[in-house]
């Protein structure tokens, strides 16, 4: 059984929430919590995102951080001493870097490196009415559509990859639910190139929106912890204006690891800044160590609170 806790403050408020997860048959339960947009509680000495291309200058608030499972700190040995492989690693020189172009992955519905003699499943029908009060507010949340609605960068695979992928099957990872899912990060940094993973979909707020509530399920590996600038990910409301920093900061990642799917769920009652706005919800990483931190999520729901 897993025994973890998770420390849920958002960027917008300093309460503290945390995360129950039951017996390794998949079963979780969360408790979330709700706060106030602009203020950043517990922000680090130093933002992720400082000098790190489109990331600099946005502020850094205090997110939802998943901790390290228990043992797993000082279980991995360093790049020199034999680290064990991140979930679905590609060895050194096994794909050359550049040999896709940006934002080539993910044109179709997760089919590249598909397993030899396996096929795709086909893309289901959206399972509810998008859009409105009360209702999903994101496109092809659970990703059993492929890349529908969302729009992929990753330079070397499929950000949105079903269960027979042959980079994913031999990270014994498979869709918390359907037959698809959305890997970020978990691409090893090359001698000169760090990888990065962004996946985006541009979500109409409605105007009477009192709260959102942003729930799914995750699953983090990260074979070698506590390196000094460690691998980082991201869940995230962004800001549509530029001069701005980020709106809302759901979920935090660095020196991560789960056991299986962990459910998650925050809320956000400060909306006034992008109630009646289409706003992007991102989530992307940062590889600053080596690249090997993988975020799995799905079945993603974002949901607006109007008054009744």
């Amino acid at each position: 059984m897993l025994a973890c806790s998770l420390l849920v403050a958002c960027a917008i408020d300093s309460r503290v929430g945390k995360l129950e997860m039951s017996e390794s048959d998949g079963s979780e339960s969360s408790a979330g919590n709700t706060g106030n947009a602009g203020e950043s509680p517990g922000s680090p000495e130093q933002s992720p995102e400082q000098g790190m291309g489109d990331g600099e200058g946005m502020e850094m608030g205090a997110a939802p951080l998943l901790p390290l499972a228990p043992g797993a700190a000082g279980a991995a040995e360093s790049p020199s001493g034999g680290a064990p492989e991140a979930p679905g690693a590609q060895q050194p020189g096994s794909q050359q870097p550049g040999s896709q172009e940006p934002g080539a992955a993910g044109q179709g519905a997760g089919g590249a490196g598909n397993t030899p003699g396996a096929s795709a499943p086909p893309v289901a029908s959206e399972p509810e009415v998008i859009g409105g009060c009360f209702n999903q507010l994101l496109r092809n949340g659970d990703f059993e559509r492929g890349s529908e609605g969302w729009t992929e960068l990753s330079e070397l695979r499929d950000i949105i990859v079903w269960n027979g992928h042959s980079e994913l099957a031999p990270t014994g990872v498979s869709a918390q639910a359907g037959n698809y899912l959305a890997w970020i990060g978990g691409i090893p940094s090359g001698e000169f190139m760090m990888y990065r993973t962004r996946l985006t979909q541009e979500v109409a707020i409605p105007a009477e929106t009192v709260s959102l509530t942003f729930s799914g399920y995750v699953w983090a590996s990260l074979p070698e912890v506590g390196l000094p600038n460690p691998d980082w990910a991201i869940l995230e409301l962004a800001d549509p204006e530029p001069s701005s920093s980020f709106l809302w900061r759901v979920m935090y990642f660095e020196d991560t690891q789960t056991e299986g799917w962990v459910r998650f769920e925050q809320t956000s009652t400060d909306v006034a800044r992008f109630a009646g706005k289409t706003v992007p919800v991102q989530i992307h990483n940062m590889p600053n160590a080596n690249g090997l931190l993988s975020v799995w999520l799905d079945s993603l729901r974002l949901e607006a609170r109007c008054p009744r």
